[in-house]
């Protein structure tokens, strides 16, 4: 879960954007503030467009709207600029209210006269399930018709659960499961949850991203990055779960809007500098999602020649990334423990070389230390005998249908 600090602001539910101004009707036109002039971009309109899906209507309401407050402090674009700045928000109105319903909305921010403004470009019913495919789609492609452009990014902050399926209830060696991948819109209490598997997340975005950047718990395993590979060309996500402080807000602008390629690695830098600097604790992993599929031709050819240590492996011994769940390990260091060769394990460590651009890790998140020999940057699923019914979901997931880790 993104919760790990008990630093939640409910007040800041009511004054998410109080550094904003709301402007439901256009400015007037006051002249061209742009720090320079820039030639009109060819084809379509927008140069970049970056989205903020921020998912909020549950516990941690507070922790989403002071991160759209300092987001809100950075470099966002003028009005006349060729970047845009969009933000989904769906906020509960104050943490522990589940019941008071409130509309999601979408806006552009951009700064007018030295003030960041919000304009509401879509308000949706007040009653909506935001945790269905249908409902993702329809954010998206209003933001597509709004803003035209050859590159669209996506940050999605709320909770996560990685690939385990939203209806997957545990089993009796589990604890604390938090039935959701990501996304979580809280239904009367923080008990009935609604919330989006991984393949629905797939089906939801209608068209194809620089990058999804995942603010949220536990999406840094193989089983995600390959479940989305086709759909972006990068994912930043960590493999462990995440402070509920979130990225480094104030600066992301300045880095997914940067010239030429938005700036991914620094993106991976501020949010680990900050926890490091602080003495918090974070893993991150930036994914070239173009190599995801040379990992799994390698990683079938490793799991055939161990099958027999395929369900023999003691979860314990690999690096965990487990705080508040179980079942969250380091994927090389799992194959090192199926007994790969020297020669499978150099292969194994080309392909990972190319997938996993950068890389990070505190000494320890939280109790659970991270040893740095042993991170790859990018977790998987053990199965045991014990998870059968969690066993059953993964074989269906896209990572092991591609690598047949489980038959």
């Amino acid at each position: 879960m993104k919760n790990l600090k008990s630093i939640l602001l409910t007040v800041l539910c009511a004054v998410a954007l109080a550094s904003c101004t709301d402007n439901s009707e256009p400015l007037p036109d006051s002249g061209n503030r742009l720090p320079y002039d820039r030639e009109p971009v060819p084809g379509l309109g927008y140069q970049k467009v970056l989205i903020l899906y921020s998912e909020g209507y549950n516990d941690l309401v507070g922790n989403l709207a002071l991160n759209i407050e300092q987001f809100c402090q950075g470099d966002i674009p003028y009005f006349n600029e060729r970047n845009v700045v969009l933000v989904y928000s769906h906020a509960a109105e104050r943490r522990g209210d589940y019941t008071t319903k409130t509309a999601p909305v979408l806006y552009r921010l951009y700064t007018r006269g030295g003030v960041v403004c919000k304009d509401t470009l879509a308000t949706f019913d007040l009653l909506a399930n935001t945790m269905t495919p249908d409902f993702m789609r329809s954010v998206m492609e209003t933001a597509r018709r709004s803003f035209p452009s050859n590159h669209y990014g996506l940050v999605i902050t709320s909770h996560g659960n990685g690939w385990i399926p939203s209806d997957y209830s545990g089993e009796n060696i589990d604890m604390n499961i938090a039935p959701s991948w990501i996304g979580a819109q809280y239904d009367g209490s923080s008990r009935n949850r609604k919330s989006l598997d991984i393949n629905q997340l797939r089906d939801a975005i209608p068209f194809h991203l620089d990058y999804i950047a995942f603010d949220a718990c536990l999406m840094g395993g193989v089983e995600v990055a390959y479940e989305l590979k086709d759909l972006c060309d990068y994912i930043v996500a960590s493999p462990t779960e995440v402070i509920s402080d979130g990225f480094n807000y104030p600066d992301m602008a300045a880095r997914l809007l940067a010239d030429g390629d938005p700036d991914l690695v620094g993106l991976c830098e501020d949010y680990f500098n900050m926890c490091a600097n602080s003495g918090s604790y974070a893993t991150i992993g930036l994914y070239d999602c173009s190599k995801m599929q040379a990992l799994a031709d390698v990683s079938k050819d490793i799991f055939e020649a161990h099958r027999e240590e395929v369900m023999k492996v003691n979860p314990w011994s690999v690096q965990s990334y487990n705080y508040s769940f179980t079942y969250n390990f380091d994927f090389r260091d799992y194959v090192k423990a199926l007994g790969a060769s020297e020669a499978e394990l150099q292969a194994l460590d080309q392909a990972l070389e190319q997938l996993v651009v950068y890389k990070n890790s505190t000494p320890y998140f939280i109790s659970t230390p991270i040893d740095a020999e042993r991170f790859s940057g990018i977790g998987t699923y053990i199965p045991t005998e014990s998870r059968t019914t969690l066993n059953s979901y993964f074989r269906e997931t896209a990572w092991n249908e591609a690598t047949l880790l489980l038959k």
